[in-house]
């Protein structure tokens, strides 16, 4: 049990098999290279420096009402059964790989915080969780885990980060910048109630197999990849989305639900929803300055308001029904050949030539 004001483990390799640091006020706290400790108790604590040495070996370590401020990891460590609740972590860097199973996080606060190589999270669970300026500069990969009424802001991701049959519930992302070699993937996820803001996606975002409810999505600068495939979204609030000539945006197979794309400008190397189902969606003062393809969609209820589409509108083998065009314009010729529409309405519609939707079969 240590109540010492500074507490320094200086042997390497060294096991404890119980470790206690309850009611201390300590300054630092140095733990030397090779630490193994089994059950430790951290509770009610504040420590203003922490030093670990590397190559740490944890588990079923359980933390409350504990404030640690300036930790470094010079070598890495990995822990099994890490519980923390009540707490504050401040100014964290962590020079080694790190690898955690069963983490739990309740009502933690983590502020500024630094993984330069892997970071490995097997089944976390986190809830009341909120986290700020947070750099992910080595690979990042989470399975299996579960987040809740969790806020993360300033999040720069530099290398891969994969997110692994993971449900995401009522969390929010700030400020978050994905680079250019970067690739965030989401595989399987099960997702509720997103909240994205001011993302600046440079490389790839990736979300496979994926089922993502009620999502708020708003002020995205896109200048690399968004690739949506054999997913579901559904009941998105989509706005202020803008691209560069570079970027892309691909929502092959996958299937868009009572969404909404508003005040947003598609102008990217490719926009393609070939093979998409879309069911009661929105498309309000938007405009497609690249060619769009919605080849072998299918559209049911959509509706496009105040578009503009500037290049090519690709339809071709497209289903159409119960659609509404209102206040568009089609500056360029429509491709639409072995396309049907049924019960579609346009109003106030203009097209390039008088030919409009000739290709389609009208039933």
């Amino acid at each position: 049990v240590i109540k010492s004001s500074v507490v320094t483990l200086t042997a390497k390799n060294l096991r404890l098999n119980k470790f206690h640091l309850k009611d201390s006020s300590a300054k630092a706290l140095n733990l030397a290279e090779g630490l193994s400790i089994d059950k430790a108790v951290l509770k009610r604590s504040t420590v203003s420096a922490v030093s670990i040495g590397g190559d740490a070996i944890l588990s079923n370590v359980w933390a409350k009402a504990l404030e640690l401020s300036d930790v470094f990891v010079e070598n890495g460590a990995s822990c099994l059964k890490l519980k923390v609740m009540q707490s504050a972590l401040n100014n964290i860097a962590v020079a080694g790989h790190v690898y955690l199973q069963r983490l739990y996080m309740n009502s933690v606060r983590l502020d500024t915080a630094q993984f330069s190589k892997s970071l490995t999270l097997v089944k976390p669970k986190l809830s009341a969780v909120f986290v700020s300026k947070l750099t992910l500069a080595g690979p990042v990969t989470i399975a299996q885990g579960s987040m809740s009424q969790v806020e993360l802001s300033e999040i720069a991701v530099e290398h891969e980060m994969r997110m692994l049959k993971t449900s995401l519930s009522r969390v929010s992302f700030s400020n978050v910048v994905i680079s250019e070699a970067a690739v965030l993937e989401l595989r399987e996820a099960r997702i509720a109630k997103l909240e994205l803001t001011a993302l600046q996606l440079h490389g790839t975002l990736r979300i496979v197999r994926a089922t993502i409810r009620k999502p708020k999505i708003h002020g995205v600068k896109l200048t690399g990849q968004l690739r949506l495939a054999a997913s579901q979204l559904i009941a998105a609030d989509v706005s202020d989305l803008t691209m560069t000539e570079s970027a892309s945006i691909r929502f092959s197979g996958s299937k868009l639900v009572k969404g909404s794309f508003a005040n947003s400008t598609f102008s990217g190397a490719l926009v393609s929803f070939v093979g998409a189902s879309l069911s009661k969606t929105v498309f309000t003062n938007v405009v497609f300055e690249s060619e769009v393809d919605f080849s072998d969609a299918v559209l049911d209820g959509v509706v496009f308001k105040s578009a503009i589409f500037k290049s090519t509108a690709v339809f071709e083998g497209a289903q159409l029904s119960r659609c509404r065009f209102e206040d568009t314009v089609f500056e360029k010729p429509i491709l639409a050949k072995h396309s049907r529409v049924r019960k579609t309405k346009f109003v106030d519609t203009s097209f390039a030539n008088d030919k409009g939707f000739k290709y389609f079969e009208r039933r």
